[in-house]
């Protein structure tokens, strides 16, 4: 894993014809169409669900490495934020990230590092953050929000068939249109 900074996130997306609005939410610019599956009810399934889309993006578009952005945090509880973003601080530290994550809130993760992927994934489902899943690949990404709900972008039309069925046990929603709030 390596980090990056907000810029160079912005950059990522950029260079993989993602488009950014005034929010800097990230959608395609045209066919939008998006999955959304609702955070399961339980905590202990927040893990299968940061699995389930990790599977998603390497099945559907196969990556090199991917962009874990925490776009947010902060929007609950500041004791609880605190606690989220110390159990990331030392996950960066392990991996070898000195800086703090205002500074480097991008995670670039090798196809080889899936587990550190699913394990990041998790946290900002546990604690109300927004986070960005994206492949280099781009064919579709996923965002994960604060409002209990992750949603995963894509164009091609044929995927929504495909993807309600394997996911259906996740009682998903497609929608097409603007990709997040």
């Amino acid at each position: 894993m390596t980090t990056l900074t907000h810029e160079e996130d912005l950059q990522w997306c950029t260079d993989r014809q993602l488009v950014l609005d005034r929010r800097q939410f990230v959608h395609f610019g045209s066919g939008k169409i998006v999955l959304e599956l609702p955070f399961p009810n339980l905590a202990h399934r927040a893990p299968p669900l940061a699995n389930l889309l990790y599977g998603l993006l390497e099945e559907f578009s196969p990556f090199q490495s991917l962009l874990f952005w925490v776009k947010e945090t902060g929007i609950f509880s500041d004791r609880w934020d605190e606690i989220g973003l110390r159990q990331l601080e030392l996950d960066r530290i392990a991996l070898g990230e000195k800086r703090n994550l205002s500074e480097s809130p991008g995670h670039l993760f090798r196809s080889k590092e899936a587990l550190d992927v699913i394990g990041v994934s998790v946290l900002p489902m546990l604690y109300g953050w927004d986070a960005y899943l994206i492949p280099d690949s781009a064919g579709l990404f996923a965002y994960i929000s604060h409002d209990e709900y992750v949603q995963v972008g894509f164009q091609d039309p044929a995927l929504e068939p495909v993807l309600m069925g394997q996911y259906k046990h996740w009682n998903p929603h497609i929608r097409t249109g603007k990709f997040a709030p």
